[in-house]
């Protein structure tokens, strides 16, 4: 698992990569371009941590890309997305593109997993505009190409995808399958507010808009959350797993059993109204989190914080016959993270010993 991007007063000068089997770790340098990103401070010489970027996995799962997202202690709003050198396919060569508008808190997954068609699709988020903030319904696809016309070498491609339905930051998105992504909560600029409103996305046909679906409601408004699919290692059931954030009951853990409840509503899992982060996670609070599903899918590994305190912990959700257990890992990172970027990634593409 590599953490590109770090939580609230850290640097963010190298990756963290963490053995999802044995909780080994290495460090790899990250080796974005702070200037291209605008975090870097030329005059004090000061590269800070970039936060509230996306990011996923192109050419078959072996090229990690990073997008958008907002320097700590600036004001300044990424439109950037580039590779992470020292991949097997591009080396020490950096590719970058820039976005149509710049994003920070927007939500991500990636439409042909694995195949060198894979696109990462980058919907919604913020950004600043003559010192408002403007919530965006835009979306962008990703893609990379090995070799463009004219004998050009490999570079990103960006183009506009699917308009969301309404404008939404601080959301998650999750592919239930190859047909079909979910949109889940959110933070709106308006009355409204947070939402618990979840959307499903027809990925069979070419992207347009008319392919929103509204879906079963979460059981209280959320955002600032994070999202994944993992499996039931008894029943093979997959299961939308919905953690942390901001909002009435977000000290819970909630999910809903795409394959075993015909109505798709959500239910708890631990957690509900009146009760406190410290009684499921340990911690005061944990929010902006992180995370990622196990090769197999068999948990949810994800770590966070808040605006106060981020945590070295990492967190991992499993479930067996319906029942969910949410186990606690203490010290795996360096540093302390919150609002990262998880990948994951084949062993063999990092120069770690584990």
């Amino acid at each position: 698992m590599v953490i590109a991007g770090s939580g609230v007063g850290y640097l963010a000068e190298d990756a963290e990569v963490v053995s999802l089997t044995s909780s080994k770790k290495c460090n790899v340098p990250l080796n974005l371009d702070y200037a291209k990103t605008g975090c870097y401070d030329k005059e004090y010489d000061i590269e800070y941590s970039l936060e509230g970027a996306v990011g996923g996995l192109l050419n078959c799962s072996s090229l990690p890309v990073v997008c958008g997202g907002s320097c700590i202690n600036t004001e300044y709003f990424s439109s950037t997305c580039q590779t992470l050198s020292n991949s097997s396919i591009l080396g020490n060569l950096t590719l970058s593109v820039e976005m149509s508008t710049p994003r920070v808190d927007a939500a991500s997954i990636m439409i042909n997993t694995g195949s060198d068609t894979g696109r990462l699709w980058i919907t919604g988020g913020t950004m600043t505009k003559s010192n408002s903030w403007t919530y965006l319904a835009t979306t962008e696809l990703i893609s990379f190409v090995p070799f463009g016309p004219g004998g050009n070498g490999p570079h990103l491609h960006v183009e506009q995808g699917p308009e969301l339905v309404e404008a939404v930051k601080s959301h998650c998105m999750v592919n239930v399958d190859d047909q079909t992504a979910l949109l889940i909560g959110g933070h709106r600029f308006d009355d409204k507010d947070e939402t618990d409103q979840v959307w499903t996305f027809d990925l069979r046909s070419p992207p347009d808009d008319t392919k929103w679906q509204q879906g079963p409601s979460l059981l209280a408004p959320r955002f600032s959350h994070a999202c994944s699919l993992i499996k039931d290692k008894e029943t093979g059931n997959r299961l939308v797993i919905v953690v942390g954030g901001e909002g009435p009951i977000a000290q819970s853990v909630e999910m809903t059993n795409i394959d075993g409840n015909p109505t798709g509503n959500f239910t708890l899992v631990a957690g509900g109204v009146g009760d406190t982060t410290e009684n499921i996670f340990g911690v005061y609070r944990l929010t902006h989190p992180f995370g990622i599903a196990t090769e197999d899918r068999s948990s949810f590994v994800f770590g966070g914080g808040d605006d106060q305190m981020v945590y070295r912990d990492l967190w991992i959700v499993s479930c067996r016959n319906g029942d969910c257990s949410i186990e606690r890992r203490e010290n795996i990172l360096d540093f302390g993270r919150s609002d990262s970027v998880a990948l994951l990634i084949p062993q063999s593409s990092v120069a770690c010993d584990f």
